[in-house]
C-alpha cells in the first residue's frame, strides 16, 4: 500500500525534519511522535531515484548514500540540490490563500501479514523480507518516474513536462506509532 502526504513549502518540511530524519539527535528534543520516527535501531535515510544523476553539478549522487538533515533542508525548504545548495528550478506559485507544495511523503507499507512475518522471523529471513520490500519500493519509484511523475511549467502550470527522474530520501521504519510490527518506508520526494 502507498499513502501520499504533501509537504508544504516553508514550514511544511519542519515536521519531517524533526520526525523523519533519524540519527541526528532530533529524538532528544522532540515529542513522542518524533521519537517514533527517530528511534534507535532504524537505519539512516538513503537517497534513491534517477534524478540523483543530475545532482552535485551533474557529478551525481550514489543511490543508497546517507541522507542528512542538511540534505533534507536543502531539498524541502530551499528546493535546491541537497549537495551544492544550487536552486533546482523556481518555487511553485500557489493560488491566493494556499501554500505551494515542496514535495511529497510517499509511505510504502506491505500488508500486515508481511510485517508480522518479518517481526517473527529469524535474522536471515528478516533480511530477505527487508530486501524484497526495498526492491518493491525502488521498482515503484522507477515506474512512477517514467509513467506518473511530471513537472509543470507555463502560466498557471498549464504545460505538463516529462522528467528525467526524481530525488528521493527513503527512511525505513520497523513499527507503527503504536509500536506494532509495521515494516514501512517514508520516501520524501
Amino acid at each position: 500500500m502507498i499513502s501520499i502526504r504533501r509537504i508544504s513549502l516553508g514550514g511544511g518540511y519542519r515536521y519531517l525534519m524533526d520526525s523523519v530524519a533519524a540519527g541526528d539527535g532530533a529524538a532528544e528534543r522532540s515529542n513522542g511522535l518524533a521519537r517514533y520516527y527517530a528511534s534507535s535501531g532504524t537505519p539512516p535515510g538513503v537517497f534513491l531515484g534517477a534524478g540523483l544523476a543530475e545532482l552535485d553539478g551533474r557529478r551525481g549522487v550514489e543511490a543508497g548514500s546517507q541522507v542528512t538533515e542538511g540534505h533534507l533542508e536543502a531539498m524541502l525548504a530551499g528546493l535546491a540540490d541537497p549537495i551544492t545548495g544550487e536552486p533546482l528550478g523556481s518555487a511553485p506559485k500557489a493560488p491566493r490563500g494556499s501554500v505551494p507544495v515542496a514535495g511529497f511523503d510517499l509511505t510504502f507499507s506491505p500488508s500486515k501479514s508481511v510485517s508480522v512475518a518479518w517481526a517473527l522471523a529469524d535474522e536471515g529471513t528478516k533480511a530477505v523480507i527487508y530486501e524484497c520490500h526495498r526492491r518493491a519500493v525502488a521498482y515503484v519509484i522507477g515506474y512512477a518516474e517514467t509513467e506518473v511523475f511530471h513537472s509543470r511549467s507555463g502560466t498557471n502550470g498549464i504545460v505538463e513536462e516529462d522528467i528525467s527522474g526524481v530525488v528521493g530520501a527513503a527512511f525505513t521504519h520497523w513499527t507503527s506509532r503504536a509500536d506494532d510490527p509495521q515494516l514501512h518506508d517514508h520516501v520524501l520526494t
